[in-house]
């Protein structure tokens, strides 16, 4: 599965009370997250993405992407096991004049996709150490 989402952080938002909006998923693993900035900001537009209280974009809790004209793109392995599925995005943009959307795209492996690679995986395992590799 695969989620396009667009953000629009209103222009002279700050820290202090950042724009907030929830990305609705479902149950599965997130694999992917790409965060596209369009051209503009200059780095001055801030993002995070959350988990509840948990911050999951970027790791480290005091931590924000920023970005100009660019596309980051994150490989991840993020488990989504129980209801509410729900990511927010807290976003700010101190100092700018103009609203700036940012395009956050998410790939989910669904649960059943995830236990046939697991099985896979083992049955790989297995085979491998049968065969003395």
């Amino acid at each position: 599965m695969f989620y396009d989402f667009a953000v629009t952080i209103p222009a002279g938002t700050t820290d202090a009370d950042p724009f907030s909006q929830d990305l609705n998923l479902t149950a599965g693993v997130i694999e992917k997250v790409s965060i596209l900035f369009p051209p503009g900001p200059h780095g001055m537009v801030k993002i995070r993405l959350l988990q509840g209280s948990h911050q999951f974009i970027p790791t480290n809790p005091d931590g924000y992407l920023a970005s100009d004209d660019e596309a980051l793109d994150i490989d991840e392995y993020y488990e989504l096991k129980a209801a509410p599925y729900v990511l927010t995005v807290l976003g700010s943009s101190p100092g700018t004049t103009y609203d700036h959307t940012i395009n956050i795209r998410i790939g989910i492996l669904r649960p059943e996709d995830v236990e046939k690679t697991s099985a896979l995986t083992i049955a790989l395992k297995k085979f491998l150490k049968l065969i003395g590799v």
